[in-house]
């Protein structure tokens, strides 16, 4: 009677050796609480039957989900059936189609374009401040009248000056292709 009064959870896993080949069996079980046990059991559990075998589990908490070969680190190639109880995951194709920017992206590389933004933001703010400081110390140069304050030629004025001919200077001509030689305005 004092064993059917004990409040832990009993549980017995069995696996089926579907591919043939005998590896070591890892498993994880999650529990209603949210936490997790990795249990790893040694190829040797297949030495009595090479297709089924059976585990045990006694734990205080209840079981919520069972997962064979969490980490990929066996040679499983069809996962769908590595869960208990069972759900799907999505195949290559459904990766490929859902693009670079949803859950399945590359955490690094999402870490990398963060790094990225940020530098980008304290360049755009460094050089808004130095924008600032410039135009700060440049209205203090005009009050100044002991200091020349520069002049920014936003026009492009001495470029316009030196296109144009001085006296006895003859103007620039523009050549054309084939039909055109030359165009002068006093010709």
């Amino acid at each position: 009677k004092d064993k059917l009064q004990d409040k832990r959870n009993f549980y017995t896993v069995t696996l089926r050796n579907v591919g043939g080949l005998v590896m070591p069996i890892i498993l994880r079980y999650e529990f209603e609480d949210g936490s997790q046990q990795v249990v790893r059991l040694p190829a040797e559990a297949w030495v009595k039957d090479n297709r089924t075998t059976r585990t045990s589990l006694i734990s205080a908490q209840r079981l919520v989900q069972v997962e064979l070969d969490p980490q990929l680190e066996t040679a499983d190639t069809n996962r769908d059936n590595n869960f208990f109880p069972p759900r799907l995951e999505p195949s290559h194709f459904e990766l490929f189609k859902s693009g670079p920017d949803k859950p399945g992206d590359n955490p690094m590389k999402s870490a990398r374009l963060r790094e990225d933004k940020a530098r980008e933001k304290a360049k755009v703010k460094a050089e808004k401040e130095t924008q600032v400081k410039a135009a700060q110390e440049g209205v203090e140069e005009e009050d100044t009248p002991d200091k020349k304050s520069a002049t920014v030629d936003p026009a492009g004025e001495e470029e316009k000056k030196a296109a144009t001919p001085t006296e006895g200077e003859e103007p620039a001509t523009q050549s054309f292709p084939a039909d055109r030689t030359s165009v002068n305005p006093d010709e």
